[in-house]
């Protein structure tokens, strides 16, 4: 999901990860992908956070404790193009 521009101070999170800003306004096309990417899972979001590349929006999620969902939808689309989860235990890619 994430390009290849890795930096040396933060290996493990590229540079679009690292512009991740707490979103202000997120369009319907996206709410729509992030809702297909949760598969119906109902449960309290506690903050979003956005970013932009060449190809995507990048919304990364966060459900609490260490839990993290980020997905990855096309400029103009509405389905997710890319999903992982992150958490304390590791990330797991689930399309993609």
């Amino acid at each position: 999901m994430c390009t290849s521009d890795f930096h040396p101070s933060s290996p493990a999170t590229c540079a679009t990860c690292n512009k991740l800003i707490e979103a202000t306004d997120i369009s319907n096309q996206v709410l729509a992908a992030v809702d297909e990417a949760r598969g119906g899972d109902d449960g309290r979001v506690k903050g979003w956070r956005t970013s932009r590349d060449a190809r995507h929006v990048i919304v990364q999620l966060d459900l609490g404790w260490t839990r993290r969902l980020v997905v990855a939808v096309p400029h103009g689309g509405g389905e997710p193009e890319a999903i992982v989860k992150h958490s304390i235990f590791g990330s797991t890619k689930i399309k993609g």
